[in-house]
């Protein structure tokens, strides 16, 4: 398994790690989403593979900025499939006015002494996923 993660940046680990670290199973909130590449768009995940591969110790960017010189999970997988032209990043949303989200997210980001970033571009989770189930993924 490769992942972007706080404090280590881009690394392989063990998956019993990463999923020791989910509260529930798959497709389940708290939980995690599997995306299984469709038998035709495997050889871009193999590509996508060896260029995730090349950021190996690549920081963490916990400010999720698209052009930072770090990388955040749904970015990490957005460089790998950056030649299948997928994943491209759109303007991010940190949840609605008033909602539990929003709160976190002002939170998070005044820690850092940061605004936050509404309408920058980049991608998140969410986005991997609906994006991925318009052809890359296999239902």
């Amino acid at each position: 398994m490769w992942e972007a993660w706080p404090g280590r940046g881009v690394q392989r680990v063990p998956l019993r790690l990463f999923l020791a670290r989910v509260k529930e199973g798959e497709s389940r909130p708290g939980g995690y989403y599997l995306g299984r590449l469709s038998a035709a768009a495997r050889a871009r995940g193999r590509a996508a593979l060896t260029r995730v591969q090349a950021l190996r110790g690549t920081p963490y960017d916990d400010r999720f900025a698209w052009d930072g010189a770090g990388t955040y999970c749904a970015k990490l997988i957005s460089d790998g499939f950056a030649t299948a032209g997928a994943f491209r990043p759109q303007p991010m949303a940190f949840g609605s006015e008033g909602s539990r989200a929003r709160a976190f997210w002002r939170a998070y980001f005044a820690a850092r002494g940061l605004p936050v970033p509404d309408g920058a571009p980049g991608t998140s989770p969410l986005g991997i996923y609906l994006e991925g189930r318009e052809g890359l993924f296999r239902p």
